[in-house]
């Protein structure tokens, strides 16, 4: 009997610790601008920290998000479920040209392919599946 109470005390334990941490995963989330380093595990010039390009934001306030591709300004919805899991959403975007558009589209695909996510060392990785997606890292905006 004394064994049981005790593994449903570290039961408990181990819960909310994983809870906390999501708590931490999601309020990083919210509060960072994300950076593209990598597109299904390929790095690109076009995703160099001096440019304002493949960015991404959160706000879970609102469930939106928000962004810019290659050039374009997109927007759309995002949802966090239980365990990490991510249901992101594109609903639109600016229709502009320029360098790099060939990147644009994937990008946005990726996103909306994704179904989970885990932030470690301010690093974010969007998965499908157990593929890696994409990884970003936190934007400094000057």
């Amino acid at each position: 009997m004394r064994s049981l109470k005790t593994l449903i005390i570290v039961a408990v334990g181990i819960i909310a610790m994983a809870c906390n941490n999501m708590n931490e995963k999601l309020a990083m989330l919210d509060a960072t601008p994300w950076k593209l380093i990598s597109l299904e595990g390929e790095a690109n010039p076009a995703f160099a920290e001096e440019s304002d390009s493949f960015v991404v934001n959160f706000s879970a306030s609102e469930n939106a998000i928000t962004g810019v591709g290659a050039c374009n300004n997109f927007f759309g919805t995002f949802q966090v479920l239980d365990g990490g899991k991510i249901k992101i959403e594109i609903t639109g975007a600016t229709m502009m040209a320029c360098p790099n558009m060939e990147l644009e589209q994937p990008f946005f695909d990726l996103l909306n392919d994704c179904d989970s996510f885990d932030i470690e060392n301010d690093m974010l990785t969007l998965m499908s599946g157990d593929k890696q997606i994409a990884q970003f890292g936190i934007h400094n905006q000057e």
